[in-house]
């Protein structure tokens, strides 16, 4: 059953022209907290195939900006989709150097992972890592009030990674999508209107 479900979005990401079956998790994501609006700015880490870019695009429409960064370059996507080659895990001049860079973003989205060792907490550490910087570029690059969405592998850490989200974040959720393959231990944390930079951070 958990197979023929997985192969149901694979397939489905195939006819409707989605670049992978992921798209349909941050499709799931977005219609419960209702995060991507028209014109807004988004930051799309980890951005590779392209499937989040085009999610995005789609629903901030013509007058929005989606900025996906990935250390592997990405087939054009749309006419409001700008994409970088570089690592998440520098200091991203790249980004600075995008004549329509927004001063702020409305959203910051990382679909991030290591390559998995199989080992349990080896993956989670590595996870941990990557989803602590998109939280920190989070933090420096999103607007007051704006919005994350960050994987990460469940593991030991993950509530002290959730308490830290809570104190830069008002509304904190996790969230688990449908379309996540059943032997998965991914997870994605929400956090929606980002505190004002004179909040104390953790």
């Amino acid at each position: 059953m958990g197979r023929r479900r997985q192969d149901h979005w694979a397939k489905r990401a195939k006819t409707e022209h989605y670049r992978a079956r992921s798209a349909y998790k941050l499709m799931q994501i977005d219609d419960k907290y209702k995060l991507l609006r028209p014109q807004m700015r988004v930051l799309d880490l980890g951005c590779a195939p392209g499937s989040w870019l085009q999610v995005a695009a789609q629903r901030v429409g013509p007058q929005g900006l989606v900025i996906g960064l990935d250390l592997n370059p990405v087939e054009p996507v749309a006419i409001n989709v700008v994409t970088i080659t570089a690592d998440a895990l520098g200091d991203l001049k790249e980004i600075e150097s995008i004549e329509r860079l927004p001063e702020r973003f409305d959203i910051v989205l990382s679909d991030m992972a290591p390559n998995t060792s199989g080992i349990k907490d080896a993956d989670h550490y590595r996870s941990m890592e990557l989803a602590q910087v998109a939280l920190d570029q989070a933090w420096r690059r999103g607007a007051v009030g704006s919005s994350l969405v960050i994987k990460i592998f469940q593991g030991p850490d993950i509530q002290q990674f959730i308490k830290q989200v809570k104190s830069r974040y008002k509304r904190v959720s996790a969230l688990r999508p449908e379309t996540t393959r059943k032997v998965s231990r991914e997870i994605f944390i929400i956090g929606r209107e980002r505190r004002s930079e004179t909040i104390a951070v953790g």
